[in-house]
């Protein structure tokens, strides 16, 4: 019975990582339209609100929507074994046999929650790590505009401070030739 909990846990994982991937891009581009809809509009403070706002409504449903996904295919796990248990061949066999089949059951029933929790918790951290690298990515493009325009303030500054200085050059160079004319 652990080979049938090992490769139940193989055909998860590979059906549960593409699902994820796919519900993962749809989201993805699913808020990357609402973000640019409203970034577009000016309303930059609004867009990110609405981005976190539909991107946490979305993380909550696909959550609830993998729990019923896992709770589902246990009770079919559950329902297979118990169909095999009390088919022709349990006839014939012991109660024992029954009960350890049923134990078997239970701790692939236990592995499996083990592991879906632990999706879960794994999908929770990676959400707010994407938190992070979203917030980090807001103050890195806040950052970029205030050093360009920081940059852009300070060359005029320096034009301003040249013309100044060519000004009060060519206003000394007139005054020595009108002095040195006159005399």
């Amino acid at each position: 019975m652990t080979q049938a909990a090992i490769l139940i846990q193989s055909k998860f994982r590979s059906y549960y990582e593409q699902k994820k991937f796919q519900q993962s891009r749809r989201a993805a581009v699913l808020i990357q339209k609402y973000y640019r809809s409203y970034k577009k509009c000016g309303k930059r403070r609004q867009a990110r609100r609405t981005a976190v706002i539909v991107q946490q409504k979305l993380r909550s449903s696909l959550l609830t929507k993998k729990q019923d996904q896992a709770a589902r295919k246990i009770m079919r796990f559950l329902r297979r074994c118990r169909h095999r248990s009390t088919g022709p061949t349990a006839a014939t066999g012991s109660n024992r046999r029954l009960q350890q089949t049923q134990n078997q059951v239970d701790e692939v029933v236990d592995i499996m929650r083990v592991n879906v929790d632990k999706v879960l918790e794994r999908d929770q951290k990676l959400s707010e790590l994407d938190d992070r690298a979203d917030a980090l990515q807001a103050g890195a493009s806040q950052f970029e505009t205030s050093a360009a325009k920081l940059k852009r303030k300070y060359w005029w500054k320096n034009c301003k401070m040249w013309a100044i200085g060519i000004t009060v050059l060519v206003i000394f160079i007139i005054i020595i030739i009108v002095w040195v004319v006159s005399s």
